[in-house]
């Protein structure tokens, strides 16, 4: 077969197959870019969502594992607000004792215990002159920290040489003193 169309003619036929190729050429990649790209929204969205759903389970877990750590905090600080609620401050009782008693007084025996506090508690104490039972009388009875004082004996010793010739047993409530 023998082309006899002239040359431009040949060129502009070229030329029209050669962009019909490169239209068609664009177009599929045209579609299959906007494939890639559908196929990479929907893996972003799937990744996404599964992302969430594992975080929210892992909120979750961790919330109810604090939530249970708070629930134990907070028990916890209940039970030490009802202990120091009940604890008394021995070292107070003690201390208004020794400021109660008068020059010349020494305390032979003193017991303290949880049960002391509200109940009637004896004590001994060693004297210079017999007038300290009533200044510890006077004493006793204008503190708050104490109720109920009672006189049970004042003995006098035999033996000259002591210097604290006088023992004092008397008995007294401790009220109930709660450490600031």
């Amino acid at each position: 077969m023998i082309n006899l169309l002239p040359y431009e003619t040949k060129q502009q036929t070229r030329n029209a197959r050669i962009n019909t190729i490169l239209l068609r050429s664009i177009v599929v990649l045209g579609i299959a870019i906007g494939f890639l790209a559908i196929a990479c929204f929907i893996t972003y969205f799937f990744i996404n969502d599964t992302v969430l759903l594992t975080k929210s389970a892992t909120v979750d877990k961790s919330s109810a594992s604090i939530q249970s750590e708070a629930d134990t905090i907070k028990t916890n600080l209940a039970n030490a607000k009802t202990i120091l609620g009940q604890n008394n401050d021995f070292s107070k009782v003690i201390t208004t004792i020794a400021a109660i008693m008068p020059d010349g007084t020494d305390l032979m025996s003193l017991s303290l215990n949880d049960g002391s506090f509200g109940t009637t508690t004896s004590l001994q104490l060693l004297a210079t002159s017999p007038s300290a039972a009533k200044i510890l009388q006077s004493s006793f009875g204008a503190s708050s920290d104490f109720s109920n004082f009672k006189l049970i004996s004042t003995t006098a010793s035999q033996s000259p040489n002591v210097t604290y010739p006088y023992l004092i047993s008397f008995s007294v409530t401790v009220n109930k003193v709660v450490s600031p």
